[in-house]
């Protein structure tokens, strides 16, 4: 187990996921997720790295439907509705 980290944040992330995915049944979980996270190097280094908080917040900006949304502490404009 990895220290440092608490494991009672987990329930957490996944609850406030299956909000996220609940207001977009038609995507798969690799889509909700690609979505705001393109699989290209940069991004994949960037996302593999980033703690539990930022990732689950960059969730749910981009889906909140808001023009901006948070991005790895910035500020971002989205280009379409996915």
């Amino acid at each position: 187990m990895s220290e440092g980290r608490d494991p009672n944040r987990i329930p957490l992330i996944l609850e406030r996921l299956r909000k996220i995915w609940e207001k977009r049944p038609e995507l798969r979980l690799g889509q909700l997720i690609e979505n705001v996270f393109p699989n290209t190097p940069y991004d994949f280094i960037t996302a593999y790295y980033i703690e539990d908080e930022e990732f689950i917040k960059t969730l749910e900006d981009f889906y909140s439907g808001n023009p901006v949304y948070r991005r790895f502490g910035k500020e971002r404009t989205k280009c379409s509705k996915t």
